[in-house]
Order: C-alpha cells, then sequence, then structure tokens
C-alpha cells in the first residue's frame, strides 16, 4: 500500500526526533508513523495510518447517581464542559501525554503513550490511563471503558476465556489483517486501583463485584465511529429488565456502578468489544498493542520508566529548539509546549469518499442572482453535478477537535 508522506516530513521538519530510546536518525521515516492518536475528534484514541483497520479508544461516565449516565464522555464535545484537555507533550514518533479535567464527576483523567518501533507493521505501543479526584475532598466514582474494534478483513477476538459474571485479571485479545499483521492486545489494571465493590444492595452483586465486565458485538464496516452507541445500547439492554423488581416493590434503586455495567456476553462474529471497570476513588490501567513482527513484550515497570524519560528528553528538545527567554518564567515553557503539542496531537487520519463539485460555477463568486424556482439557472444547474467521489486518504492537522474535528481540503 502505498502512503502519502507528504505530512511526515512536515511533522519531521517542524520537530527533529532524536529520542533516547527510539534512536530514529531518519527524518523522512514512516513507519514510526503509521500508529498514532490519529483520532483527534474523540478525548483519546489510538489508529493506524491504514484503511479499515484496527481502531481503539476510551469513554466514561460518573457513577455517584443515575442521571451522571446520560453524560458519556468519548468524543469532544462542548456540552460535556470539561475544564479543559490539553497534550502537555506530543511527538507523533514516539508518544505524548494529555491531561483532561472533568468538573462534573470531580476526575483528572491523564492518558499517556509511548511507542516501540520495530518489526514489518510499524512497531507496537502502549497506552496509560489514570485518574484521580480534582478535589480529594469529593468523591469520584467513575466508570471506565475501553474498547477496541476492526473493520475490513481482519480478525479480532478474546482469548481469555469468557465468565458471565465478569473477567479477573489481565484481558488479552489477539487479531490479523494484512496491513498490522498479528498482534496481541492486553489491558492490565494496575494493583492501586480503587475499584467499587460496595454500595446498596452489594450483596446481589457480590459474584460481580470487582470484575472487569465485557461485551462483544459484530459491526458493520464504517461503524465503528458509533462505538458509543453500541456500548450505552448494551447497558441500557441489560439493566432495563433488572429496574422493575426495584422499582415495583418499593426497594432502593442498587448502588448505580454495581448496576451499570456492560453485560458479559460477546456475540458469534463479534469484531467490537468493550472493557468495563468502575472506581471509587484513584485509579490506572495500562492498554499494550504488541506487533507480532516486533517481538515486543510490554510491562508496565518498562512504561513507567520510559514515559518519565520520554518527557525529559521532550523538555530537553523543545527547549533547545524553541529556547524561551528566562525572563518569562516556566509558565511561558509550559503553554509554548502545550501550543505545539496540542497541534501535533490534533492530527488525524481519515479514509472515506467525499462530496465533490466538478463545476466551474462558484457560488460566492458569481455576481448573478439565484434563483431557486429557475431550474435554468447556472448556480442550480452546477449543483446538480456533484458526485460522490471514490474513497481517498487524508493526513491532515484539524482546526478543532470538538467544533471541527475532521480533514479537509481545498
Amino acid at each position: 500500500m502505498r502512503r502519502s508522506s507528504a505530512a511526515a516530513v512536515f511533522i519531521a521538519l517542524v520537530f527533529p526526533s532524536a529520542s533516547a530510546f527510539t534512536k530514529i536518525s531518519n527524518a523522512t521515516d514512516t513507519e514510526s508513523l503509521i500508529w498514532g492518536t490519529y483520532r483527534p475528534n474523540l478525548y483519546f484514541g489510538m489508529r493506524p495510518r491504514v484503511p479499515k483497520s484496527l481502531m481503539t479508544g476510551i469513554m466514561w461516565f460518573g457513577t455517584n447517581e443515575y442521571g451522571d449516565f446520560q453524560a458519556f464522555r468519548h468524543s469532544c464535545e462542548q456540552g460535556d464542559e470539561l475544564a479543559g484537555y490539553t497534550w502537555t507533550e506530543h511527538d507523533p514518533r514516539e508518544g505524548g501525554v494529555q491531561v483532561l479535567k472533568d468538573p462534573k464527576l470531580n476526575l483528572e483523567l491523564t492518558t499517556e503513550v509511548l511507542k516501540f518501533p520495530g518489526g514489518e507493521h510499524g512497531g507496537s505501543w502502549a497506552t496509560r490511563i489514570k485518574g484521580r479526584p480534582l478535589n480529594p475532598s469529593k468523591p469520584m466514582k467513575v466508570s471506565m471503558i475501553s474498547y477496541q474494534g476492526i473493520e475490513g478483513l481482519g480478525s479480532l477476538e478474546m482469548e481469555t476465556a469468557a465468565d458471565s459474571n465478569g473477567l479477573a485479571g489481565e484481558i488479552m485479545f489477539s487479531g490479523e489483517s494484512a496491513d498490522l499483521g498479528k498482534f496481541k492486545l492486553r489491558r492490565v489494571e494496575s494493583s492501586n486501583s480503587q475499584i467499587l465493590t460496595e454500595g446498596e444492595h452489594a450483596e446481589t452483586f457480590e459474584a460481580r463485584n470487582g470484575k472487569t465486565h465485557f461485551m462483544g458485538r459484530m459491526v458493520p464496516d464504517g461503524g465503528l465511529w458509533r462505538a458509543k452507541d453500541i456500548v450505552f445500547k448494551a447497558i441500557i439492554d441489560f439493566v432495563n429488565p433488572k429496574l422493575p423488581h426495584y422499582r415495583d416493590s418499593g426497594l432502593r434503586f442498587p448502588e448505580p456502578g454495581l448496576m451499570l455495567t456492560l453485560p458479559d456476553d460477546i456475540i458469534n462474529g463479534s469484531n467490537f468489544y468493550a472493557l468495563q471497570k468502575t472506581y471509587d476513588g484513584e485509579f490506572s490501567f495500562d492498554v499494550y498493542f504488541e506487533s507480532g513482527s516486533s517481538g515486543s513484550k510490554l510491562n508496565d515497570e518498562t512504561f513507567t520508566r520510559l514515559i518519565q524519560q520520554f518527557k525529559a528528553v521532550f523538555d530537553n528538545r523543545f527547549r533547545g529548539t524553541f529556547p524561551v527567554p528566562d525572563s518569562l518564567g516556566e509558565k511561558y515553557v509550559a503553554f509554548s509546549k502545550a501550543v505545539t503539542s496540542n497541534l501535533l496531537g490534533g492530527i488525524g487520519y481519515f479514509y472515506g469518499d467525499s462530496i465533490v463539485d466538478g463545476s466551474v460555477a462558484n457560488d460566492e463568486d458569481s455576481d448573478e442572482e439565484i434563483s431557486e424556482e429557475s431550474p435554468d439557472d447556472p448556480i442550480i444547474k452546477a449543483r446538480a453535478k456533484r458526485t460522490l467521489a471514490p474513497p481517498r486518504e487524508l493526513l491532515t492537522a484539524t482546526p478543532s477537535r470538538p467544533f471541527f474535528p475532521r480533514g479537509f481540503y481545498w
């Protein structure tokens, strides 16, 4: 497959890479840019620069009360009223750190990603998702969902044995596609995570408490962008049959975080999977993508060491490339790093068809009046010539993650 290198060269020129642990020396190398945070419309998501391939992401909702379930976070939305989501460091070849602040849920969420080159399919990567209360004196009950799905001719299966009461320990998936080869995906929970296990009617959910809940569904090509709707519906369908028992008998409803879970089932032929864990306080979990051709085996100790190293290297390289006068202070250094990082973190990969106007007429440049009642009007005729162009790839920076998180050109 031919890959476009224009954007990759642009990135290399703007932000030369010289990491202590990747040792990338070729500024025109594109293998290190196959994987990336190329889903800028989401708060966080990973995908390769490959059409109809593997895509991952996260979503979350609060569980202090049942009404919090309606405030499902996934795509960047002004209505979510986050106090900010900022890439504090971002190097497209190596990784990045993003901090999100969600005051409604009292959550400060940090997403960290590292890339590990090697093999024939763009290498491996790892992400760490961690949260803590914005205000430690107030409760923070949050349900975190990570997901992965594949489109096209690839395959994706959960290797961990399914259990109708949820899963414990590390959860593993395996997959394969023509562009990515064979690969594995693992979700590993931190031993320090404060998992929700108590609350109203906790005894009823004893067998399921503290587990990672899951689902697998078959999603048609072009449908993975609806991940939030698919997960939302699965939880609703699982919970609704259980509510009449409490409502009709006059009992208090169970603790929301114990009730609002995925159904712990997988439909045959699934190509989309979601994993859910609910927390009552600080948490952290890692997701590892390991390419079969790279031979990488990633773990939390390696990630912890290398993410600190990445931050130090990034800071030193940034100060050397874009020096800020000492008189301006450290806050301007942090601001400059964030501006640059958000530009790079806003780069997205898009694949699909386009509506093309092949006419010469242009609405804005024309001096003629438009008469919608006149079929002979040249502009009306021009509009009728718009056609659907074949699917194409586009790698581009995006103007705004919440307002215009998509590719465009003219």
